[in-house]
């Protein structure tokens, strides 16, 4: 391409599973054409598309999780071979299961701490082809509870609070009906 300044743009129109690969790109001067540049780092294009339908996702047991607990949360492509990718929002590290044999990757998460709550989506691709990816599943998020023994301490008294009004409403509600009859 001729560029008019220091960039030139390459656009790919309708992107197919071709496009996808590694690329890089090298410039010359008009005033001598034998002399290149050294290439630039590479970058990958990968390609998602409705060939691999959006993975199913999951957490087990539930979704809500104790402080300290374990939580698992389950990828589920359609196909045997895929690699698996878990990706928590804001967060740039991923984690990855590859599932040579079956369609479901497991990502466990044990001594559940605050920072483990949040949304999570997953994706995968052929472990062979790994330029060709799915859609991001829908997400879930894990709800990360704090069930530490202060917060026991305050909803007993609260229940007890709770009991003793139940109480002294029935007893009220009892001497109203011995006075009214």
């Amino acid at each position: 391409m001729d560029a008019a300044g220091d960039v030139a743009e390459f656009p790919i129109r309708s992107v197919n599973w071709g496009d996808a690969g590694s690329y890089s790109c090298q410039y010359r001067t008009k005033s001598d054409l034998s002399i290149w540049s050294e290439p630039s780092d590479t970058v990958e294009l990968m390609v998602a598309g409705c060939e691999f339908l959006k993975p199913t996702i999951r957490v087990s047991p539930s979704r809500v999780v104790a402080l300290g607990g374990t939580v698992t949360i389950c990828c589920e492509g359609l196909y045997p071979g895929m690699g698996f990718f878990l990706h928590k929002a804001g967060h740039p590290n991923l984690q990855v299961r590859s599932v040579p044999d079956g369609t479901v990757a497991e990502f466990p998460i044990a001594n559940v701490s605050r920072e483990d709550g949040g949304r999570y989506t997953c994706d995968y691709h052929f472990i062979a082809e790994q330029n060709r990816w799915s859609y991001f599943s829908d997400p879930v998020e894990i709800i990360v509870g704090d069930y530490t023994r202060g917060n026991i301490v305050r909803l007993a008294l609260g229940a007890g609070v709770l009991l003793a009004l139940v109480l002294i409403l029935a007893e009220a509600a009892h001497g109203w009906r011995r006075g009214g009859h």
